[in-house]
């Protein structure tokens, strides 16, 4: 006789599966995003990557991603930022790519009213120049600014096309985390 096994069973595993894929898109965005970056020939030799953002289309959706990658990788922290709730990730197994090894995941909750698509989105460099520098060295380029006022890590962005950007910022996600957290305090039980 044929055992039928419950779904729930495999939930855990579907859920890890999904995951599996997901992170198995990097290297092709990466791919896509450093031939567009190539096209403004900007020299990144020196910065770090300190994390990879996937954007969700929905709230149910990023409620099971979320719960996906809680069954596996650290939840650093979850925080409301601009609207909607941002969660970042320390992968259990950083992404590999060329030199690179990224080892934090963003996963920003969609903002209400705005339509996005599922998918990898942008990386954020660690530089040790200015903004200015940054900004004069390529001058013939648009930045946005809007970020370079926040009072912990600021950021400076650069808009590739309609789908990519990537931005620069002085601190690595997990040590902005850190100041954030010991600003915050011991949580109240």
């Amino acid at each position: 006789m044929a055992h039928i096994w419950p779904l729930y069973l495999f939930k855990k595993d579907l859920s890890q599966c999904m995951i599996s894929a997901m992170l198995d898109l990097a290297p092709a965005f990466l791919d896509q995003l450093f031939r567009l970056i190539d096209r403004f020939e900007i020299d990144y030799s020196s910065y770090t990557i300190d994390h990879i953002c996937f954007r969700t289309a929905s709230v149910d959706e990023y409620q099971r991603l979320k719960e996906s990658l809680s069954a596996v990788h650290e939840l650093l922290i979850e925080s409301p930022v601009g609207g909607r709730r941002i969660a970042t990730y320390r992968l259990a197994q950083p992404i590999k790519y060329k030199e690179w090894s990224i080892p934090l995941l963003e996963l920003p909750e969609p903002k209400a009213g705005s339509q996005y698509q599922s998918g990898f989105e942008h990386i954020e460099f660690v530089i040790e120049k200015s903004f200015e520098e940054l900004s004069s060295q390529y001058s013939s380029l648009t930045f946005d600014y809007k970020g370079t006022h926040k009072r912990i890590n600021p950021e400076l962005r650069l808009k590739l096309d309609q789908n990519y950007c990537i931005k620069f910022h002085h601190l690595p996600l997990d040590k902005v985390i850190e100041i954030e957290k010991a600003e915050a305090g011991p949580k109240n039980s």
